[in-house]
């Protein structure tokens, strides 16, 4: 990466084409809205029924809706714990880049934690929140700990990269506080935002199983959602092999759709906001 700026980043032009990015962002933000509607929704639910259910019985019949049901589920909870790992991330960027105190002793215990693999917190979790009789709240907590660090990197990463003479003009344009933060960081750090997330939507994805079927002393807990059903099909006398293959074409179909109707084009808008 240089300093050579694309046209969108041109120096003389920066207060009028940095702003674009809001306007630009409009159908992404009502897309955001909509999710967070549904999340809101379903999370609800997910509290109504004390976090807790028990999936169809020994035969495991399951109808379409049903299936879709627990798609639904397994789309949520990734979707809570992908909000919650975006805060921390975006937080947590900001301040060790913006604080030498923080970049001097917190960037190391980060890099310590984020090699430690996340089931080594799931017992400790699980043990808490059974407790509490939040059992949820351990499934969110281990997709948590394994989504967290590619987002808290690659935005760190992408806060380090923005030019000098990107910052110093938006200085001197009096872009500070939220108004640099609308107009230089967000665009700056949005490429990396996208790959940050993708990677960590990805290791939602491949923990899910772990994250909803939790053996909890002689009795699983077990959470509705595509990967306690893959589970229960899958081993135990209930062993479903029709079940499994149709949760398991959900989940691949759900992630497709994930690819194509949100990564894609995310990254396709990404391209507008790189350095050259």
């Amino acid at each position: 990466m240089t300093n050579n700026l694309s046209p969108r980043w041109h120096l003389p032009h920066l207060p009028h084409s940095l702003p674009h990015f809001g306007a630009a962002s409009r159908r992404v933000r009502a897309v955001a809205l909509l999710v967070a509607l549904l999340t809101l929704v379903i999370v609800t639910t997910l509290l109504h029924t004390r976090f807790q259910r028990i999936l169809p019985g020994p035969g495991l019949g399951i109808s379409l809706p049903e299936l879709l049901m627990y798609t639904g589920y397994t789309v949520a909870r990734l979707a809570v714990a992908y909000v919650l790992s975006l805060v921390i991330a975006l937080l947590a960027a900001l301040l060790v880049t913006t604080s030498k105190w923080a970049e001097t002793w917190l960037m190391p215990v980060f890099d310590i934690l984020q090699s430690v693999p996340a089931l080594a917190f799931f017992p400790v979790a699980v043990l808490a929140f059974a407790h509490l009789g939040f059992v949820e709240g351990s499934a969110l907590f281990i997709l948590l700990t394994g989504m967290v660090w590619s987002l808290l990197f690659n935005i760190v990463g992408a806060i380090r990269a923005i030019p000098r003479d990107v910052q110093d003009a938006a200085r001197m344009f009096g872009a500070r506080d939220l108004k640099y933060v609308r107009h230089v960081l967000l665009p700056a750090i949005f490429p990396a935002l996208v790959t940050g997330s993708m990677l960590a939507v990805g290791a939602g994805w491949n923990i899910i199983i772990v994250a909803e079927y939790i053996n909890f002393g002689a009795q699983p807990i077990v959470l509705p959602g595509l990967g306690s059903l893959l589970d229960r099909a899958a081993s135990g006398p209930a062993h479903n092999t029709t079940l499994f293959v149709s949760a398991l074409i959900s989940l691949v179909l759900t992630i497709i759709l994930f690819n194509r109707l949100v990564w894609h084009r995310l990254l396709v808008r990404a391209e507008r906001y790189k350095f050259e």
